[in-house]
């Protein structure tokens, strides 16, 4: 069942995020962004799934949803995950030795450089832009959701489900 799954793999993908930071492997970021992504496919299917099954006024909303799962899907598989697999390859390719995670901790704690040169940030600029904008934006708006109720089936429907528990 897709809510048991979410939470689990965000937590997983969230331990790459850290094992890549703290170890310069960009490898943590393809896995990373390869479970958000998948997450997002999981969510966007599930809201169609629930779209002929719910309320008629909330199916604006679920589709909304489920189109903007795609999206993110799709920026996630078609730029944000090869652009950190073209990184860790480059790195391999060159032979660049990563650090360990006692090492990357070391490192975190005492080194930092700030840069305003476009260069460094310029293969950024999309996800961040995006992700310290419009994402929060769409946080915020989260709280304005009406409550999904489930749809009620007549009671000679009801009578013929089997119960997911048996």
């Amino acid at each position: 069942m897709v809510s048991h799954a979410v939470v689990p793999m965000i937590l997983i993908a969230e331990i790459f995020s850290w094992y890549a930071v703290l170890t310069t492997s960009n490898l943590g970021h393809v896995i990373e962004e390869s479970l958000w992504g998948i997450c997002a496919l999981m969510l966007a299917a599930s809201y169609l799934h629930a779209l002929p099954r719910s309320h008629r006024e909330h199916r604006t909303i679920l589709a909304t949803f489920s189109a903007i799962g795609a999206i993110y899907a799709l920026y996630m598989f078609l730029v944000d995950v090869p652009m950190y697999w073209s990184r860790w390859t480059f790195d391999n390719d060159h032979g660049r030795q990563f650090l360990s995670v006692t090492q990357g901790f070391l490192d975190v704690s005492g080194r930092w450089v700030v840069s305003h040169r476009w260069a460094d940030w310029e293969t950024e600029v999309i996800w961040m832009s995006a992700y310290f904008s419009l994402a929060v934006w769409m946080s915020i708006g989260l709280i304005h959701v009406p409550h999904l109720r489930p749809l009620r089936l007549p009671s000679s429907t009801v009578q013929n489900v089997t119960p997911l528990t048996q």
